[in-house]
């Protein structure tokens, strides 16, 4: 499939991450609040040709009232988002959310693993094994420090919390 970069206006402001999914659909994330003139609260997924998914509008309602600033893929096609937000649909929230495959919000690891970060998420990498490292302007995670790096274990709600951290800003990990 040709990918079609003349779709109309695009994003209104920077992208700051992309995923691609298995099924070649592209989830794009930033400090845009539109795409084609409509509504995209700082996240739209784009289909293998370049035109905007709608499917994938449904759960967004009023959408994130702050960038997304990086998109995970997890193998099972949910998707851990992080960014500057702190609401989702006007349902608070913080900086890391996880969508299940069927794109309806996992509020458990909002709960769990994503819970208490102090302030945004940069960036985000997996490691082997499944867990998420987080890093960011962030100082602590769950009222532990964590100076702008964290580790979370794919099934265990406790962070990993080792070392001293950072002592400036991190704005990417690969």
């Amino acid at each position: 499939t040709a990918f079609n970069t003349a779709l109309g206006t695009g994003l209104d402001d920077e992208t700051e991450t992309i995923a691609l999914l298995d099924n070649g659909k592209i989830i794009v994330g930033g400090q845009f609040q539109n795409f084609n003139s409509a509504a995209a609260k700082y996240i739209v997924r784009l289909t293998a040709a370049g035109a905007r998914d709608t499917a994938f509008d449904t759960p967004f309602g009023t959408g994130f009232d702050g960038a997304v600033l990086k998109v995970l893929v997890q193998y099972d096609d949910e998707m851990i988002i992080a960014g500057s937000f702190a609401n989702l649909n006007a349902v608070a929230t913080k900086p890391m959310i996880r969508l299940n495959a069927d794109l309806t919000w996992d509020s458990g690891f909002v709960t769990n693993q994503g819970g208490s970060f102090n302030g945004s998420i940069n960036s985000m990498a997996f490691q082997s094994g499944g867990a998420v490292v987080a890093v960011g302007p962030f100082t602590q995670l769950n009222s532990v420090t964590a100076n702008r790096v964290a580790r979370l274990q794919n099934n265990d709600p406790t962070p990993d919390l080792s070392g001293s951290g950072a002592d400036t800003g991190i704005l990417v990990i690969v």
